[in-house]
């Protein structure tokens, strides 16, 4: 749907996913940066959901829509998650604003922050 297309917050970016037949793929927004050891980095961003039900908890069928955010460091394709929607708990058809953070490694590094 399109009709909060002229209601994004920030710089109007917007991840829509896409998901293949056997549900497998998802979609993905990110940026790779060159990152100091020991860095305190911090990730904001707003989403829009609808159809997010925080009582439908089924580990093994889920209904609801999800997101992962996270950090990996190209290099040594370590990843750390930060967040993702059941943590966050959205409320429906509203942009919400959250921030995560997270501290790099031990070493200088090509990282990716992807949502």
């Amino acid at each position: 749907s399109q009709e909060n297309v002229g209601n994004i917050p920030g710089e109007g970016h917007v991840a829509v996913p896409q998901l293949s037949m056997t549900g497998n793929d998802w979609g993905e927004v990110f940026a790779k940066f060159s990152i100091p050891a020991f860095t305190r980095v911090a990730v904001e961003f707003s989403i829009y959901v609808s159809g997010f039900d925080p009582q439908a908890d089924n580990p093994f069928l889920s209904t609801n829509p999800d997101l992962i955010v996270s950090l990996t460091n190209v290099n040594t394709s370590t990843q750390q998650k930060l967040t993702n929607l059941a943590r966050l708990n959205p409320q429906n058809n509203v942009w919400n604003r959250y921030k995560a953070d997270v501290q790099t490694g031990e070493e200088l590094g090509l990282y990716k922050i992807s949502l």
